[in-house]
């Protein structure tokens, strides 16, 4: 998972229409209502395979109950197969068109298909009408990130806070916002308040480090990686920044464990690459750093290389210069 999606700490809500009330309405077929009950509880133990069986059989036998179809979408969203919840979802919105939960659960399986434009539409419905629910205006913020619309998701982010002042996920999702747009004393206080109100939230102090790094306090920077590292030791993101600042602070061998360690926890991740990239860069192999930090934005679209291969690049030009 890469740092933009983990950073905002959200959970993947699914709502689970199970509306048994209506469901004893004559108007329904008897058969179905039994098969809507037992694919319930099996959502509920997880079974998400008989889940989807009972829905489905009672789809047949009634297919005018617009939950049933909602609820097979959660199935099919657990097993892995969104494009097949979608289909269900779309289903129930054609039976009832104001429905509102199949929009959230809709908008995550658009999400988990990284269509983020159809996914934020879907949550722009539901912000409209459910004006004081944070977790609306969390995930909608989720996906503006994705997207790298940053104001826009620190706006979110504030509406949540505003609900909520003592949301720590929202905090530190706003403070590393408020780094990414160049805010560096709006991002320190919200991180700081993050960590505050809960002291186990390393990625919160892993980018307060990056926030005091930024504004040159290598001491505070490298006090809060230490205090991230002690909460997950094994977290490549911190590592691999931590390894960036050692490297620009000319502390090569201490950068270098961090990679390895980076490397070892996760070598399938883009940052500990892109901490390699920089180290070899401050070494001068300019050729093994630009191939670096090509993988590390290969393995994750989201991570930012421009500004370390314009360095790169401008090292290169500068050496040619030299040889002229």
């Amino acid at each position: 998972m890469n740092i933009q999606k983990k950073v905002c700490n959200l959970f993947m809500w699914l709502f689970v229409i199970a509306t048994f009330f209506a469901c004893e309405s004559s108007q329904y077929d008897s058969g179905m209502v039994r098969l809507f009950r037992k694919g319930n509880q099996s959502l509920k133990k997880q079974q998400y395979k008989q889940a989807a069986y009972y829905f489905t059989e009672g789809i047949k036998l009634d297919s005018s109950f617009s939950e049933i179809y909602n609820n097979l979408g959660i199935a099919m969203y657990h097993l892995g197969e969104y494009e097949q919840a979608i289909v269900q979802y779309n289903k129930a919105l054609r039976v009832d068109s104001v429905l509102m939960d199949v929009y959230f659960n809709r908008s995550n399986a658009y999400f988990a298909l990284e269509k983020y434009k159809p996914a934020l539409s879907d949550l722009d419905i539901l912000a409209a009408k459910y004006k004081d629910t944070t977790k609306v205006f969390f995930r909608r913020a989720t996906v503006h990130l994705q997207l790298k619309n940053y104001p826009k998701a620190i706006e979110d982010l504030n509406e949540v806070v505003r609900l909520e002042p003592k949301n720590a996920d929202a905090l530190g999702s706003r403070g590393y916002l408020n780094y990414k747009v160049g805010k560096l004393a709006d991002a320190a206080k919200d991180l700081t308040s993050a960590t505050e109100i809960n002291p186990r939230q390393d990625l919160a102090f892993a980018n307060l480090a990056l926030v005091k790094a930024a504004q040159k306090d290598t001491t505070q920077a490298l006090d809060a990686f230490t205090k991230a590292l002690a909460i997950n030791a094994v977290e490549t993101y911190t590592l691999s920044h931590r390894a960036i600042v050692y490297a620009a602070n000319n502390q090569m061998e201490k950068s270098w464990k961090d990679i390895q360690d980076a490397l070892k926890y996760d070598a399938d991740a883009g940052w500990p690459y892109l901490a390699r990239g920089y180290y070899y860069l401050k070494q001068g192999k300019k050729t093994y750093a630009l191939e670096d930090f090509q993988k590390a934005k290969k393995l994750d679209k989201q991570i930012e290389v421009t500004t370390y291969e314009k360095l790169a690049e401008e090292v290169k030009s500068e050496e040619v210069k030299v040889k002229n």
